[in-house]
């Protein structure tokens, strides 16, 4: 059976967005991470999907914009998922979880300032 990561099971599992319709600065494959922020996460899971994508670089935009979506969906996961944040990269870094990329404190800056939207946007 194939692993499903948890993010994808709170997210909208149905939507398919065509990653070759976002925007694309000349000087590079990816948008900026500013634009990469702002994509859906079915866009960036798209764009990780690739070969020879630069997990480094989405990865830890993909924990940003998961947590963000969570968190804005329900603002009483901001408590458990700002507490699973370290434990996860922490698992990540012993081996214990599979992952495209490395477990870095990128990753985890990213997952908070995703907490931090959610609920930023849940007070406009």
């Amino acid at each position: 059976m194939a692993q499903i990561p948890f993010h994808n099971l709170l997210w909208n599992l149905g939507q398919k967005i065509n990653p070759s319709t976002v925007p694309v600065r000349p000087e590079s494959r990816y948008p900026s991470k500013e634009e990469l922020r702002k994509l859906p996460l079915t866009t960036l899971q798209q764009m990780r999907d690739e070969p020879g994508a630069n997990q480094e670089l989405l990865g830890p935009i993909d924990h940003r914009v998961a947590m963000r979506g969570i968190v804005s969906e329900n603002p009483w996961m901001a408590l458990p998922m700002a507490a699973a944040v370290p434990g996860y990269s922490i698992s990540k870094a012993l081996g214990f979880e599979r992952s495209r990329s490395p477990a870095s404190s990128r990753e985890i800056t990213e997952a908070y300032g995703g907490i931090y939207e959610g609920l930023k946007g849940l007070s406009r």
